[in-house]
């Protein structure tokens, strides 16, 4: 008698433990693993709160000076204000004047190529077209100080007027590139 109360209990915990435990410890599997999931998350988060902080502070760091200074070399906007005055103070330095100034926001020229997949660039880019009457020399000088600029400006081509006998002027029609960020 002993012996087979000894087997049925043996059977009843065995079918108690496939009939009721075993399905509660699988449903536990799956909460564990979520809960693996949002521990990783949780961690992921705190790693990049970390990052944030240490970006902020690296950011904090520089000077007002020079993020003017960053922002002028590459603004993060189109301020085409801002670019006419920047070239028309480098031409007034060398007692000129900017004549038929003429911006194209438009004129993103990398979007015509063929190529496969997107195109899309973090920069933008903006033609500017203006005509400015002096000597070579005067001329030269414009150029270098525009080249010089803190605004990054691409001279794309010079055009040559005719030089006018009395006073000795050539008329340069100028076009350029400058860049914004998107």
């Amino acid at each position: 008698m002993r012996f087979i109360s000894s087997i049925i209990f043996i059977i009843l915990s065995l079918a108690i433990f496939f009939g009721f435990t075993n399905g509660r410890y699988e449903k536990t599997k799956d909460v564990r693993l979520e809960i693996a999931r949002f521990d990783d998350a949780l961690q992921k988060a705190s790693d990049l709160a970390v990052l944030r902080d240490s970006l902020k502070e690296k950011f904090n760091s520089f000077s007002q000076n020079d993020l003017h200074r960053l922002d002028t070399l590459l603004p993060n906007t189109i301020d085409t204000v801002r670019l006419i005055i920047d070239i028309n103070g480098i031409a007034r330095r060398h007692d000129l004047t900017v004549l038929n100034i003429v911006v194209d926001g438009a004129a993103d020229t990398s979007s015509k190529k063929t190529t496969i997949g997107p195109q899309e660039k973090p920069y933008g880019t903006i033609l500017v077209s203006f005509n400015i009457t002096t000597s070579y020399d005067r001329f030269k000088s414009f150029l270098g100080d525009l080249e010089n600029s803190l605004r990054l400006i691409d001279v794309d081509s010079v055009t040559l007027g005719e030089e006018n006998p009395i006073t000795g002027m050539t008329t340069y029609a100028i076009r350029a590139k400058t860049y914004w960020l998107r």
